[in-house]
């Protein structure tokens, strides 16, 4: 991957995961997560890109799809990065308040 793309692919995967606590420490499905997110974000930029440069072929339903289908595949990692964090105590604790 020495093309453009393919460094930013790169570099939005160690960012990703780095908030994660690496791309080392994430079951395989988190990884899964974070490269498909990694691939929504490159296809949205493009798509921006295009908007941009005034290039009439951006349908802006699909833009609207990918950017939606991005933010709820973040909100997965996110998701999960919460519930890794919360102790055992604090999750029976909460339930006992419901």
């Amino acid at each position: 991957m020495r093309s453009s793309q393919g460094r930013r692919f790169r570099a939005l995967i160690e960012d990703l995961s780095r908030d994660l606590g690496g791309f080392d420490q994430l079951s395989a499905s988190d990884r899964s997560l974070v490269r498909h997110s990694a691939c929504l974000l490159i296809e949205a930029e493009a798509m921006q890109g295009r908007i941009m440069r005034g290039e009439p072929s951006v349908d802006p339903d699909e833009i609207i799809r990918v950017s939606s289908e991005t933010r709820r595949c973040l909100q997965g990692i996110k998701r999960r990065e919460r519930i890794k964090d919360q102790s055992l105590q604090d999750y029976l604790a909460r339930r006992r308040a419901l």
